[in-house]
């Protein structure tokens, strides 16, 4: 193998133990059946759902989506999906509010690179059986939303995104009960960005929690520059790349992200990475953010994707009030952890949330 060859296999490597969950799985065939945890979906039905992002959405897509992701389908939970204009974006947004008690507040749930709102059906059902009525939302390129896969020219389009969910939201639901945001990783970065960048949906949130957020990915320097000199175009990831336990400890849930998951995209984009960069830069440069909400950061000791010592520190310059929380020997996807684990996680958002709301 030539020298080259080995800098491009390097830096092949580099680039994927970067990423978060996901990525590494393929493309299921329109006709194919995808099984998980007991529950099967054929994949036509959850391509129809993306297909009707301008058009009425058929009931029968939508509860398949519902049943195979494992949200709740039963008398207590409603449901609905709609779709969101952000600029050249088509954006996804489920809904799902307790209809057997009161509301007590609004959550956005906004999911990491490479993942999509199916993800975290667990955390919005603790959060419907707490009161809660739950939005997630596809940043642009993920899941059912519109956009070239696993990309973006600036991370300031997911922050967009994510000020037009808001807008959605708050035409749509009672706008007296508090809204809230939980941020996954790069859901963070687009809650974060919303913020320093004073954007008006920023206003609308009394409190947020960043689960493993991203500012800085481990090893940026290195992987920045492989990105850049070895890296021209998007490429496609292998199908059985290996996963990292810092990445994703729980087993189901790697297995899924391998086998089981259609929504994902076996996709990776050097453009990403460089619009992480420029952000990434411009964010650890800034002073104190005003902001007359409240922050909680969840962050694991193994994460291996993003560089959480730096990251930890940056939240905590720009947001002094802000209250870190470290989880010993917990993977970067913390949300997505097996029960016995990600209950003490739940757990904490959770009582955050009901103290922002009876603040």
């Amino acid at each position: 193998m030539s020298r080259a060859a080995v800098f491009r296999s390097a830096a092949m490597v580099v680039l994927f133990t970067a990423l978060a969950a996901g990525g590494c799985a393929s493309v299921a065939e329109s006709s194919e059946v995808v099984e998980y945890d007991g529950r099967s979906v054929k994949v036509d039905s959850l391509r129809a759902i993306k297909r009707q992002l301008t058009a009425a959405w058929s009931a029968d897509a939508l509860d398949a989506y519902i049943e195979y992701f494992g949200f709740p389908h039963n008398r207590a939970t409603a449901y609905a999906a709609t779709a969101v204009e952000s600029s050249a974006y088509r954006l996804f947004l489920l809904r799902l509010w307790p209809v057997e008690r009161a509301k007590i507040g609004r959550v956005l749930v906004v999911h990491g690179y490479m993942g999509h709102s199916g993800h975290h059906a667990a955390l919005a059902t603790a959060l419907l059986e707490a009161g809660y009525e739950v939005f997630l939302l596809d940043l642009p390129g993920h899941g059912l939303s519109s956009g070239a896969p696993n990309t973006i020219d600036s991370f300031a389009s997911y922050s967009d995104a994510v000020e037009a969910a808001i807008r959605r939201i708050q035409s749509t639901s009672a706008t007296d009960l508090p809204l809230l945001a939980v941020g996954h990783s790069t859901g963070a970065s687009a809650l974060l960005d919303l913020v320093v960048r004073r954007r008006e949906g920023a206003s609308a949130v009394c409190g947020m929690v960043f689960a493993a957020p991203l500012v800085r990915i481990r090893h940026h320097r290195i992987r920045s520059f492989a990105a850049r000199t070895l890296l021209r175009r998007p490429m496609r990831l292998p199908i059985a790349l290996p996963i990292s336990s810092g990445s994703i400890r729980n087993p189901a849930f790697r297995r899924f992200v391998q086998a089981g998951d259609p929504l994902l995209h076996p996709l990776f984009d050097p453009q990403w990475l460089s619009a992480l960069d420029d952000w990434s830069a411009r964010v650890q440069e800034l002073p104190v953010v005003t902001w007359d909400g409240r922050l909680l950061v969840l962050q694991g000791t193994s994460d291996n994707v993003v560089a959480w010592r730096h990251n930890t520190r940056i939240l905590g310059d720009l947001f002094p009030d802000a209250r870190i929380l470290l989880y010993q020997r917990y993977p970067h996807t913390i949300l997505n952890e097996a029960p016995a684990h990600l209950e003490p996680v739940i757990r904490e958002i959770l009582d955050f949330l009901t103290a922002q709301v009876h603040s």
